[in-house]
């Protein structure tokens, strides 16, 4: 189950896409300023590619910080104390 800090990061970035994707469709559909709204829709899905590529990485970072919380590392031969 991912951690309340986890929902959280995944919410943000996936309410900023639906953002960047309403921009840039609001930009499809302008009739004036057309230079205008060419320039703003580039950044628009600039904006949109970055954001997705850091939702990537942010869901693969965290199974990866997992990982090793889960695991005990292996002792070598000889460290182990005589009760």
């Amino acid at each position: 189950m991912a951690a309340p800090e986890e929902k959280r990061i995944d919410e943000e970035l996936s309410c900023l896409i639906l953002l960047s994707e309403q921009v840039r469709s609001a930009v499809d559909e302008a009739v004036a300023f057309k230079s205008e709204c060419s320039e703003l829709g580039k950044r628009a899905n600039l904006l949109s590619d970055l954001l997705r590529s850091l939702a990537c990485f942010t869901a693969s970072a965290l199974s990866l910080y997992e990982r090793p919380s889960t695991a005990s590392p292996p002792r070598p031969p000889g460290t182990w104390s005589k009760s």
